[in-house]
């Protein structure tokens, strides 16, 4: 419940500051009040959603691809809705079902369980292995052949 509230977070904050950008930018030309704001506006609170988007890694230490895939694919459907919505902005039928596929995407990359064998330590600055730069090219492939044992579907 808590990872779904950072990801709606996230979400808002990302559409909030593209809302900031286009009205600072609708309508006026150089540098003005309206441009002003909508510059400040839109990067204090998209800066601020890097905070929650950490706190998302923080919550997802197993997979960050997963993580940043959702976060930004979900930011990215929403804020084109919403500045589809409130900018009256035209998109066609392709356009949209570049949109849909995007959030597919996301949907699909999010799907198929935990991940394993991956290094769910690094968050804390911790390391399983060493780096494959300090091993041989032996013990790499090596390696690599029990890898791809644990984690390569044989059907």
């Amino acid at each position: 419940m808590k990872l779904a509230a950072y990801f709606l977070a996230f979400w808002v904050m990302q559409i909030i500051a593209s809302v900031g950008f286009k009205y600072g930018s609708h309508g006026e030309t150089g540098y003005s009040k309206r441009w002003l704001v909508g510059f400040i506006g839109g990067n204090v609170v998209g800066a601020s959603s890097i905070y929650v988007l950490m706190k998302i890694y923080e919550a997802m230490p197993g997979n960050c691809n997963v993580a940043m895939v959702l976060a930004g694919g979900g930011a990215f459907v929403g804020c084109q809705v919403a500045l589809a919505l409130i900018f009256r902005s035209r998109l066609t039928r392709v356009q949209w079902a570049g949109v849909a596929l995007v959030a597919a995407g996301s949907a699909l990359a999010s799907l198929g369980g935990p991940v394993t064998g991956g290094n769910a330590d690094a968050s804390k600055g911790m390391h399983r292995e060493e780096s494959a730069s300090k091993d041989s090219t032996t013990e790499v492939n090596s390696k690599l052949t029990q890898w791809e044992n644990d984690h390569v579907d044989k059907r």
